[in-house]
């Protein structure tokens, strides 16, 4: 008798341990979520609170406009509520989200999500990650839910909210002339004019029916934009770009065409 209430006993004290862990699991998502956002529906972060709260803003930094098929790194911030650790999820309806340089940033699916909560400093939690636009230009849509957690092994004083809906502008970064010139050689002109802000004109000219590319490279060499990427006639060409979407700094651009290529150098002065 005393044998089987024991095991009662034993099995009663695991279930509770289940279900605490359960609860635990549920309510802390300690290694990120995602699926909360309006661009699922809206679910929210009700584990940790049943509504969200005005005083939490989620805010996205760097992200008003980008140029179609550009990437650009932004910021996620969250303020306000119990302000002693937060995390995230961000959505987006057409664009590509990719982790960036940010360690406590992963992707599940085509969302982003925190690694581990984070601890808020000077009132706020941030952090960063990649956001390729669309190659058409008009408007994108991004998402967010942040919570603001007081990690006190409980949901309670947990606040969060949503950024139900941000608008980010997609622009046309090049439109190409034809310049209707007789060519001789290829070559890769100076952008004009130079330093600019934000736009710039770069000539190229090729003497063969071929693939063309023009791209753009920032100093460390990461491509940030894809100016010429398709089949062209022989001829002179100018490039118009706007540069609206990139920070100040030191830019490369190279030509490539058939069995040439070449780069230059140009600056851009915000």
């Amino acid at each position: 008798m005393k044998t089987k209430n024991t095991k009662v006993i034993l099995s009663v004290l695991i279930v509770f341990a289940f279900i605490i862990t359960l609860f635990s699991t549920l309510y802390s998502y300690p290694t990120g979520i995602t699926g909360l956002t309006y661009r699922t529906g809206g679910q929210g972060c009700s584990c940790h609170g049943s509504s969200p709260t005005p005083s939490v803003t989620v805010s996205f930094l760097n992200a008003d406009s980008v140029g179609k098929g550009q990437t650009k790194t932004i910021t996620v911030k969250i303020q306000g509520g119990s302000a002693v650790a937060g995390g995230f999820n961000v959505a987006v309806l057409n664009g590509i989200l990719n982790v960036g340089s940010d360690a406590g940033v992963q992707k599940i699916g085509s969302e982003l999500t925190h690694v581990s909560p984070r601890s808020f400093s000077s009132g706020s939690v941030t952090w960063t990650f990649n956001y390729t636009a669309p190659n058409t230009a008009g408007w994108d849509t991004l998402y967010a839910v942040g919570n603001s957690v007081n990690l006190n092994g409980g949901n309670s004083g947990d606040t969060w909210n949503f950024l139900v809906r941000f608008p980010v502008k997609i622009y046309n970064t090049t439109s190409i002339r034809n310049e209707n010139e007789v060519v001789e050689n290829y070559e890769l002109k100076q952008n004009y004019p130079n330093p600019f802000n934000p736009t710039t004109n770069i000539k190229f000219t090729t003497i063969k029916d071929g693939f063309v590319s023009l791209k753009v490279y920032d100093i460390t060499g990461k491509e940030v934009a894809t100016l010429v990427n398709s089949n062209m006639k022989s001829g002179a060409y100018v490039v118009d770009f706007n540069a609206s979407g990139l920070s100040s700094g030191l830019y490369i651009y190279k030509l490539t065409s058939n069995d040439f290529t070449s780069t230059k150098k140009m600056t851009l002065v915000k």
